[in-house]
């Protein structure tokens, strides 16, 4: 690295440092931060509210700089403060060299702070992390397309850097935002430790399933939960759903197909789960399960693979091909009878089949970890 190095970078997150049971920062930032780590300071924008709550975080200072590690601090926004004039005066107290958006339908955390950033030579990046897919965009569309209208006729797209995750979330932001969009492609840098491949027991006819995910509409668990009500099944099947309630409508809708569960399927919600404790959380598990409408990385899908678990998700994220690899199955959504198939396939399985397609899962994250420059790839993505 040189030294032009920058000293500061700012990350805008509205969600960025959860309620303390969920555990601290959010995986995808915390391994950025963890690449330069010995280079930059980081200060960090971010809500004093957990995901869908509106009481403010307990033990929290709002409303200024809190310093969370040496070269961390946070910035504990309040909602009547989450505005263009006060996200002004802050940038300019903090002076970064870059600013790193996460995500773009939030206007609190997407829409003023680039207002605020109109007229100032920072380096203004905004990662989408997948939001532009054309699964995510089927969830609440009207909104969403209006939201990308009035986000051209503002013209915000001037100017900024876009953070594709994979090749086609490039191919998305040109095709939502326009064609002559500035895109720099850096893959998601996961958690890069190898872990001890954990045995587990496998019998036939038995299956333990974990979703760890978002409730929300574009991470599909009602869809999940009209393929368990179709199973129908002798012996045992476990399904744990883990993840913070983002739309409680929405999972009341969810909750009547529970209804409908065999009296052979154990079904628990076991709320949210840290970040840190992903992996061994899955490793209790056979598999991990999610039909998701799009995901530009998942870094619940890398943990499961890392810990060694084959993984049953859609065929709207990156991981494709898993089959070929006994490293899990990725299924079209259309495609009911295959889902069901699929669960039947590892319901079915022997210990001596299904160690080899825990093997093959743990290869698949490691192979994705040793191709990557990640170091690279982020040093030019805030040019550095």
């Amino acid at each position: 690295m040189t030294n032009t190095i920058p000293s500061k970078i700012l990350i805008i997150y509205d969600y960025f440092i959860p309620a303390k049971k969920a555990g601290g920062i959010v995986r995808s930032i915390q391994n950025i931060i963890s690449l330069f780590t010995d280079h930059c300071s980081f200060y960090i924008y971010t809500s004093a509210y957990d995901l869908g709550d509106s009481n403010i975080l307990p033990d929290v200072n709002t409303n200024k700089w809190v310093i969370l590690r040496d070269n961390i601090q946070v910035w504990y926004a309040t909602n009547n403060r989450r505005r263009e004039l006060d996200l002004r005066s802050m940038i300019k107290d903090v002076e970064p060299a870059v600013v790193y958006i996460n995500g773009i339908f939030t206007p609190d955390s997407v829409l003023y702070p680039l207002l605020a950033l109109k007229n100032t030579s920072i380096r203004t990046v905004i990662a989408p992390r997948g939001m532009l897919q054309e699964g995510a965009l089927q969830v609440k569309p009207i909104k969403k397309k209006f939201y990308l209208t009035l986000f051209k006729v503002l013209r915000l797209q001037k100017g900024i850097i876009w953070h594709a995750t994979d090749e086609q979330e490039a191919i998305d932001i040109k095709k939502n935002i326009g064609e002559q969009s500035s895109t720099i492609l850096a893959y998601v840098a996961p958690n890069v430790i190898q872990l001890p491949l954990r045995h587990i027991e496998k019998n036939r006819n038995k299956l333990s399933l974990c979703f760890i995910s978002l409730i929300t509409a574009k991470k599909n668990l009602l869809g999940l939960f009209q393929i368990i009500a179709s199973l129908n099944l002798s012996t045992n099947l476990e399904l744990d759903v883990y993840g913070p309630i983002k739309d409680k409508v929405y999972w009341e809708k969810c909750q009547e197909f529970v209804k409908k569960f065999s009296v052979n399927i154990r079904y628990r919600y076991l709320g949210a789960v840290a970040p840190e404790l992903i992996t061994e959380t899955v490793s209790k598990y056979h598999a991990f399960i999610l039909p998701t409408f799009g995901e530009n990385f998942g870094h619940a899908i890398y943990e499961a693979l890392n810990a060694g678990r084959p993984v049953l998700i859609s065929n709207k994220t990156p991981w494709r091909k898993l089959s070929e690899q006994h490293a899990g199955l990725d299924i079209s959504l259309e495609d009911t009878d295959k889902w069901i198939d699929a669960i039947y396939k590892f319901y079915y399985m022997d210990q001596e089949e299904f160690d080899n397609w825990c093997s093959g899962a743990q290869k698949v994250a490691r192979n994705y970890v040793l191709k990557q420059d990640f170091f690279g790839q982020y040093q030019r993505l805030f040019g550095l």
